[in-house]
C-alpha cells in the first residue's frame, strides 16, 4: 500500500513538474530600445520571447509612430525565447509590434497581435489651458 501511494505521490509530482516547464515555457515577453542617430531615423533593437506561431502563421515585427501614421513591416521573425531583432526605419518610431499573419511579406498589419511594447495607439494630445492670467499667490512670511 505504501509503495502504490509512493508511485501515485510521484506521478503526481511528475505531473506538476511537466505543468510547470510548459507553462514556463508558454511565456511572452517584449522590450524595446530605440536610438534615434537623426530626427529621421530610428535604429530599433527589439528583444522577445514567444512560442510558436499557429499552424499555417508567422510573426512579423512591424515598427510603428501611430501619431504620424507610420508602420514599418520590419519582417519576419522566428519564435523562441531570449530572441533579439535589429532594424532601422527612416522615421522617429515610439512602438513595435509581433503580428501574427499568413505570410511575411504584407504590406499592412492584421490586427492579431502577439507582443506590442511602447506607444503603439495615438496620443491623444494634452488640451491647452486658455483663460486668464492666474493671480499669483502671496508668499508666507
Amino acid at each position: 500500500m505504501e509503495k502504490t501511494r509512493n508511485a501515485s505521490v510521484a506521478a503526481l509530482l511528475l505531473g506538476l513538474i511537466a505543468l510547470l516547464v510548459s507553462c514556463a515555457s508558454l511565456q511572452q515577453s517584449i522590450t524595446l530600445e530605440m536610438i534615434y542617430p537623426t530626427d529621421n531615423q530610428t535604429d530599433v533593437t527589439v528583444q522577445y520571447t514567444v512560442p510558436p506561431p499557429p499552424s499555417g502563421k508567422v510573426y512579423v515585427l512591424w515598427i510603428v509612430n501611430p501619431n504620424e501614421k507610420h508602420e514599418q513591416n520590419a519582417g519576419e521573425i522566428r519564435s523562441g525565447q531570449n530572441m533579439t531583432a535589429q532594424t532601422s526605419v527612416n522615421f522617429q518610431a515610439t512602438g513595435a509590434i509581433v503580428s501574427i499573419e499568413t505570410s511575411p511579406n504584407v504590406t499592412s498589419m492584421s490586427t492579431t497581435w502577439a507582443l506590442k511594447v511602447g506607444q503603439i495607439e495615438p496620443s491623444t494630445p494634452t488640451p491647452t489651458v486658455v483663460g486668464p492670467t492666474p493671480t499669483p499667490l502671496p508668499f508666507a512670511h
